[in-house]
């Protein structure tokens, strides 16, 4: 969830972990997911899959 508060985390995506020992679960109504692991290394295959998006005309 990105914090909208006027505190100091204010604009910061926060991800509470704490569950995460019950394993993934969707939520309703979520507008996010958060990667917790890639089966290879995630700066050379973000930088892969920015450089080679091309966005449509709409």
């Amino acid at each position: 969830m990105a914090d909208d508060t006027s505190g100091p985390g204010r604009g910061q995506t926060i991800c509470d972990l704490r569950d995460r020992r019950l394993g993934p679960r969707d939520v309703d109504g979520a507008h996010v997911r958060a990667v917790l692991e890639t089966d290879r290394p995630l700066g050379p295959m973000l930088a892969e899959r920015l450089l080679a998006y091309r966005p449509t005309a709409g």
